[in-house]
């Protein structure tokens, strides 16, 4: 298929349309496509016809070899963004990881039991919920309270039943521990 460069043609109005870059065609040339692999966002212009065509018989691979082939597409996976291997005392210590976030301050467990061993079931089950270690500091109950109230609060997410649930838990868990002494 021979191309040529493309005609702007002036519509009424001041709209610009293109001519379809086919040699032979006078249409209006609606459909973009990509000069080449090197020239990716330059584009020339077609018909449906002839764009029907150029898709056709497009290529993006052509002309590189299968190394190069295979180095293309492991760079779109990763969004031709650095990778590096993840070393072995990551995958060794991966079991330490603990998912249900009760963590509290890095303690190790001996130490997060001493802890709690002062607060009741629902207390601690309420400061999981605040994400914060066990504390008898009202400042500090309250300051989560608020700003959890506000990322929760039906009103700023538009009525979803989660966040409704979400609110009465956190109701609760502060009811649980706002009086701690």
């Amino acid at each position: 298929m021979k191309t040529t460069v493309n005609k702007i043609i002036k519509k009424k109005n001041d709209i610009y349309e293109h001519k379809c870059a086919h040699s032979s065609c006078d249409k209006i040339g609606e459909f973009k496509a990509p000069v080449s692999r090197e020239s990716i966002n330059e584009y020339i212009y077609f018909c449906l016809d002839h764009i029907r065509e150029y898709n056709k018989n497009w290529n993006y691979y052509e002309g590189l070899n299968n190394e190069e082939i295979e180095s293309e597409i492991r760079k779109a996976t990763t969004w031709e963004r650095p990778t590096w291997p993840m070393k072995d005392g990551v995958k060794k210590n991966w079991g330490d990881i603990n998912f249900e976030f009760h963590d509290f301050d890095n303690l190790n467990n001996k130490e997060i039991e001493k802890k709690v061993a002062n607060y009741s079931l629902e207390e601690v089950k309420a400061f999981k919920i605040f994400n914060i270690p066990p504390t008898k500091n009202t400042e500090i109950i309250k300051k989560t309270y608020k700003k959890l109230v506000k990322k929760y609060h039906p009103d700023y997410n538009m009525g979803n039943k989660e966040y409704e649930n979400k609110i009465k838990e956190i109701n609760q868990a502060y009811n649980d521990i706002k009086d701690i002494k």
